[in-house]
């Protein structure tokens, strides 16, 4: 896993060419930003994958309806593989506007 923490979105492609470079493929880089329609335009400006029942299970993605944006973003990251101190962590950088990429492989 390879986690990339950019300050502006002009600089997600290059984090995202980066990550390719060390081998992980387009639908195996995940692009997380707390404005929910940014993280859309930039998943769809780079390919990129939207953590979903694939990666949660049906009851987890189920209950990001009812969770509040932080909790919901937290929920993805963990269910990625990340430990709940370190995606806490990514947290603070989201709040402080920064975009998180997350490269985990696909075995």
């Amino acid at each position: 896993m390879d986690v990339k923490i950019v300050d502006h979105s002009e600089k997600v492609e290059r984090a995202v060419h980066e990550l390719n470079a060390k081998g992980y493929t387009q639908s195996e880089i995940y692009v997380f930003s707390y404005d929910k329609y940014e993280t859309t335009d930039l998943k769809k400006e780079t390919s990129t994958q939207s953590v979903g029942m694939k990666e949660q299970g049906f009851f987890e993605a189920l209950s990001n309806v009812f969770r509040s944006r932080w909790e919901e973003i937290e929920a993805k990251i963990i269910s990625l593989g990340v430990n709940p101190d370190e995606a806490s962590r990514y947290e603070n950088e989201l709040e402080a506007g920064k975009i998180v990429l997350i490269a985990k492989r696909n075995d």
